[in-house]
């Protein structure tokens, strides 16, 4: 009977320790660390990165690269209009070297005055220039004074001096008069031509104006 019974207590026993034994065993597998995540993420992201920085740094090498062409194109065309505006000078100065040349043809020079407190000759008159060539006048052109500046009258580009005119005068002449007509007798400005081809204009009849005049 213990025998028995000693028998069935160790069969027990037995049968414990394997329930037991099965136990830990499913708890350490349940409980084994979790698998280490890949870094493959990772990576895509850092090459994400890469792409962004490269397409950035392309996007600002096109902008500098549009700024220095928009750049030059603008300095090109600030010189092309620079060469342009040279030219028309260049071609003024030519005309007016051509007429200038003319004037020496035919025996007389080309006279510029620059006056100072002159009026405008009043409604029907002119201005009229004079040379006293041999001790004759010599009528050298029309004009009139608009808004400060000289304005030529009787179709001419310029006013004329004889080249051996000893001396200049202007008066106020009825506009449209002949230049056969002799001078009026209202002088404004007169003075005598130097060696140089100058002139200093005094004032005349109690005018306040001034000016000279250089023969070219």
């Amino acid at each position: 009977m213990n025998t028995r019974w000693m028998k069935t207590m160790a069969l027990l026993a037995g049968l414990t320790l394997t329930a037991v034994a099965c136990g830990s065993g499913s708890d350490s597998a349940s409980q084994e660390p979790a698998a280490v995540p890949t870094t493959a993420a990772a990576v895509a992201d850092d090459d994400a990165m890469s792409d962004d920085d490269a397409m950035a740094d392309d996007d600002a090498m096109a902008d500098d690269d549009a700024m220095a062409d928009d750049d030059a194109m603008a300095d090109d065309d600030a010189m092309a209009d620079d060469d342009a505006m040279a030219d028309d000078d260049a071609l003024s100065d030519d005309d007016a070297m051509e007429d200038d040349a003319m004037a020496m043809e035919e025996g007389e020079s080309v006279l510029h005055l620059e006056l100072e407190d002159l009026d405008p000759a009043g409604s029907g008159n002119d201005y009229q220039v004079w040379s006293i060539v041999d001790s004759e006048p010599v009528a050298a052109g029309a004009f009139d004074i608009e808004s400060g500046s000289i304005v030529i009258n009787g179709g001419q580009d310029h006013l004329y001096i004889f080249e051996n005119a000893a001396s200049i005068f202007i008066t106020v002449e009825p506009e449209g008069r002949s230049e056969s007509d002799a001078p009026s007798d209202t002088q404004v400005l007169t003075g005598d031509v130097d060696s140089d081809g100058s002139v200093m204009l005094t004032a005349v009849g109690g005018s306040s104006a001034s000016g000279t005049g250089e023969t070219r």
